[in-house]
């Protein structure tokens, strides 16, 4: 990742020397922005305050879990990426993890290596995440838009319809995406779309 897209990334583990060692791995493998506390409470002041892209939380602390912390973020922050990098491995561990919806899991090792992966997995989960806040607002802007517009694959088949191709189509007209559809033609074509899919509004044909 470049400068201009370096994850924001908390770092929480209530021991100090682990989290000194921790955010110095992040900065010198990453060019990732690392915020450090020694308290899950903080750290969700510093996500709800600033622009936060991961969270990356110990297991085992005093004032909550790193469970609880992902439930907290969960609740309140949606899909959030919060990846549990504990040296507590256990099987009920990584199930409550799971259950509740953490992002990635891993156990603390005594290497480098282990950081080198924990830096893999954050830049693949931020990826994930924008990906899907691009895509999710770019479906607002096509809703929000009031004509019909669809997104065909290079093979024709709807990636996308917004609501109001499909009022546009009538009760008797069914788009399913996935599947090509003959029914309609295209009126006007602008290449433009964060999958670089052909962007179509249509009419039915009169």
């Amino acid at each position: 990742m470049t400068t201009s897209e370096s994850p924001h990334v908390v770092y929480v583990d209530d021991d100090a020397a682990l989290l000194d060692l921790g955010e110095t791995y992040l900065r010198k493998l990453s060019s990732f922005e690392v915020p450090t506390c020694s308290d899950p409470r903080v750290a969700l002041d510093i996500v709800r305050d600033s622009d936060i892209d991961c969270v990356v939380s110990d297991y085992d602390m005093p004032a909550m879990t790193g469970v609880e912390l992902l439930e907290t973020v969960r609740e309140d922050h949606g899909s959030l990426p919060l990846i549990l990098f504990t040296g507590k491995g256990s099987e009920e561990v990584a199930s409550d993890a799971i259950s509740a919806g953490v992002t990635d899991y891993l156990q603390k090792q005594p290497s480098s290596e282990q950081y080198e992966l924990l830096v893999n997995r954050i830049e693949n989960s931020v990826s994930e995440h924008r990906a899907t806040r691009r895509a999710e607002r770019y479906e607002t802007v096509l809703e929000a838009l009031g004509y019909p517009v669809y997104v065909v694959d290079e093979r024709g088949r709807f990636e996308y319809v917004n609501d109001a191709f499909v009022d546009h189509g009538g009760s008797e007209v069914t788009v399913t995406v996935g599947r090509t559809h003959d029914g309609f033609y295209v009126r006007t074509t602008a290449t433009a779309s964060p999958t670089t899919a052909r962007q179509r509004s249509a009419s039915k044909p009169a």
